[in-house]
């Protein structure tokens, strides 16, 4: 594998022009082309991104210091995160979020749960409420919020951590000099990942209408490297695709939330069983927050989506996937034994739940 540093472009259909690191500029000519060029935080025109208080997750990640307040703008799964390790780390932090609850996405009792758990550990959560106003000053950033009911609150910090999103970077590709289009700036695909130029290949990041996470990237890049190969693909589902947050309580789900199923046209049945239950919780600690919930189809009883919160819920999410990609009943998990004392016998009492009772509780 040849490796060239530098910056590239498209520079035709099978030739891409690189600015290397010593300013020289070298053609490489590809039968085949994938475009992995990720994504970086996307800046609010409204925010001066020029003062040293007002940070990306790029910024946070170089901190030098612990600052003693910090106002973090968008609750979803990079601003939840930062928002839990500035907590640990010993600051004060103001989580905000426009829209009504904390990590949208999620099932809405995980939102409710996350809720209660970064309340009981000191974060404040300011959830219905619009950033205002952000004004750097001589030691840090006072910001304006307006909540939902039109309250304003002034808040002056040591830092404001802007975590509303990613944008992909495509700008500087040129690739509308080879016939393909962008939707602001994200890159239609194929199901097996080629571009409106069935040779140029896109993945990560940059892919409409897949999610922006490290493990879909990596899908498709296995997904791209079949097709130029000629293999039969498996394209990318995005109902099977898990959503893992890192914070403290772990978030983590797959498939359809309750209110999407019912949405979709599902009579539902729904089971949650408590981690606290477990007894591999008590090992782990006293009041260990969180629980498992199943969303299944009433009628057959196929399984919809696995949510769960609490302590390894990004590792015990694997499960979850692997019965979904099965299409698998509640049935048939409940009648799966698991080891015991373990956190993932949670996942077997849910689906009890879901055809008879859970045993342990």
């Amino acid at each position: 594998i040849t490796t060239v540093h530098g910056t590239g472009r498209l520079d035709g259909l099978n030739t891409i022009r690189v600015v290397t690191d010593e300013s020289t500029e070298k053609l490489i000519e590809a039968k085949h082309i994938i475009i992995a060029t990720g994504s970086v935080p996307t800046k609010p025109g409204f925010l001066d991104f020029s003062s040293p208080y007002i940070i990306t997750s790029d910024e946070a990640l170089r901190l030098d210091h612990v600052p003693s307040k910090v106002v973090v703008l968008g609750a979803g799964a990079v601003g939840s995160e930062f928002a839990s390790i500035l907590r640990s780390f010993g600051s004060e932090v103001i989580l905000v979020e426009m829209l009504d609850r904390l990590l949208p996405v999620e099932d809405q009792e995980c939102s409710e749960e996350l809720l209660r758990a970064f309340k009981k550990r000191g974060i404040e959560s300011r959830v219905s409420t619009r950033l205002e106003k952000a004004t750097p000053t001589d030691s840090g950033v006072q910001i304006l919020l307006k909540s939902a009911d039109g309250k304003e609150e002034t808040i002056d910090a040591d830092l404001l951590l802007c975590a509303v999103g990613r944008k992909p970077v495509t700008d500087s590709l040129k690739l509308d000099q080879v016939g393909i289009k962008t939707d602001r700036g994200f890159i239609p695909v194929q199901p097996n990942q080629s571009t409106s130029r069935p040779h140029i290949y896109a993945i990560g990041d940059i892919v409409l209408g897949t999610a922006q996470l490290a493990h879909v990237a990596s899908a498709e890049g296995v997904i791209a490297v079949e097709s130029i190969h000629g293999m039969h693909t498996q394209p990318i589902r995005n109902d099977r695709v898990p959503n893992a947050t890192y914070c403290h309580p772990e978030v983590a789900s797959v498939g359809l939330t309750e209110q999407a199923a019912k949405e979709a046209g599902h009579d539902t049945k729904v089971s949650k069983f408590p981690l606290a239950a477990l007894g591999k919780a008590g090992i782990i600690g006293k009041g260990v927050p969180g629980f498992f919930k199943i969303v299944a189809d009433a009628k057959y009883g196929e399984i919809l989506g696995v949510h769960i919160i609490g302590p390894h819920a990004t590792d015990l999410i694997s499960e979850g996937c692997a019965i979904l990609g099965l299409e698998g009943t509640a049935e048939d998990l409940a009648h799966v034994i698991h080891p015991h004392p373990t956190l993932g016998e949670g996942m077997m009492e849910a689906a009890h739940g879901l055809v008879g009772g859970a045993i342990h509780m």
